[in-house]
């Protein structure tokens, strides 16, 4: 998506020659399958040298299916399945993205497969962390 490697470079305190040959042997390629077309396509996905794992949003697949929001919905279901079922095959681990909150989808993809969850992006820390300070700014004003 783009470069800006902060954290894994030391916060520039590694130079970028350093941090390529770093990078040679420690990035981990995730690649998000989120689409009803990465499904189709994702034997070859799969075989492409140096992808280590897979995730997918199941809110991105139903989107892309026609029926967003509708994650216990069988076709959407079914297309997560299939995606842990090949990446099971292939021996590559199997990832679902999840919103900040969402620990019942989170739960039943663990429970059904998936090797591991996202379950929060930093939107979601920034987000619940100025609630809870807005909520105490608030009963500062009430007291």
């Amino acid at each position: 998506r783009s470069f800006g490697p902060l954290r894994a470079n030391n916060y520039g305190l590694m130079s970028l020659d350093e941090y390529q040959e770093y990078a040679k042997h420690s990035v981990l390629c995730m690649t998000q399958c989120e689409h009803v077309d990465s499904i189709a396509n994702l034997d070859a996905i799969l075989e492409v040298p140096g992808v280590d794992v897979i995730i997918c949003g199941p809110m991105d697949m139903s989107a892309s299916m026609g029926k967003l929001g509708k994650l216990d919905d069988p076709e959407v279901v079914d297309g997560m399945n299939t995606i842990i079922r090949k990446c099971k095959a292939a021996k590559k681990p199997y990832g679902v993205s999840v919103g900040g909150g969402r620990w019942d989808v989170a739960k039943y993809w663990l429970e059904n497969g998936a090797s591991f969850v996202s379950v929060a992006s930093a939107f979601d820390f920034v987000s619940a962390g100025s609630q809870a300070l807005l909520k105490d700014v608030e009963d500062l004003h009430l007291r």
